[in-house]
């Protein structure tokens, strides 16, 4: 089995890892292994749906497994393709990854933080994007995350005297996205950060400002046609 899938013969090598966890011992290191097998033969035939469940399963082995790392990895590969956000993934929260290496623990954050956010439960998404360090590829996107909080709790009461305060207050984190994600070229989060500070400086009546943010989202961008829409409204 792990021949097959050292060839990328991923039906093989899932067909094999099958058989062998049918006839294991639930619990034991090899039985372990060969599950984390069929996960990534599943994921290399593109059934990500099944293979994340695989991975999610592999992760109640706790931290202190050998297939932790790897099954985590391969979880967080698969919400790549697919919407991936079962509730029963805030049990991650009571593992302590502290002794991992700092990239996977911020990948590690990064995920339960985006899982919170998902979910409306702001407090909790805060703690664990917060956590996500600047060195982290990971870290426009959970910046970007911040920022969107920080709008969705500002509301719409303009008769709120702390309403624009507040909403001015998410543009930092907007500002902190976009220099992270110029940096590592992730053009995706660079351009709805300068959207989001577009629209800040619209809500706020800083027109001039709004199209200076709308103007840095370029033609070939997936924003494009939303910043060409919305900047027309600033001339008025």
């Amino acid at each position: 089995a792990r021949n097959a899938l050292e060839k990328e013969d991923f039906p093989r090598a899932a067909k094999e890892f099958d058989v062998f966890v049918s006839n294991a011992e639930e619990g034991r290191a090899s039985t372990l292994q060969a599950k984390l097998g069929l996960a990534d033969a599943l994921y290399g035939m593109r059934y990500y749906g099944n293979a994340a469940v695989r991975y999610h399963e592999l992760l109640t082995a706790g931290p202190d497994s050998d297939v932790f790392i790897p099954a985590f990895r391969g979880l967080r590969n698969c919400a790549r393709h697919i919407a991936y956000n079962a509730v029963t993934l805030e049990a991650l929260t009571q593992y302590y990854v502290g002794n991992a290496p700092q990239a996977f623990q911020d990948s590690y954050n990064y995920f339960l933080g985006k899982f919170f956010f998902d979910y409306n439960r702001y407090d909790e998404a805060r703690q664990y994007l917060g956590e996500v360090s600047n060195k982290a590829n990971d870290y426009a996107d959970a910046q970007y995350l911040i920022g969107l909080m920080g709008i969705a709790e500002a509301g719409d009461d303009q008769d709120d005297p702390e309403w624009a305060k507040k909403l001015i207050g998410s543009a930092q984190h907007f500002e902190s996205a976009v220099s992270a994600a110029q940096e590592r070229e992730q053009a995706r989060v660079a351009h709805l950060a300068y959207l989001a500070l577009a629209r800040i400086s619209y809500s706020v009546g800083l027109f001039d400002v709004a199209i200076y943010y709308y103007r840095k989202v370029p033609y070939d961008s997936t924003s494009y046609v939303n910043a060409l829409h919305e900047s027309g409204w600033s001339y008025f």
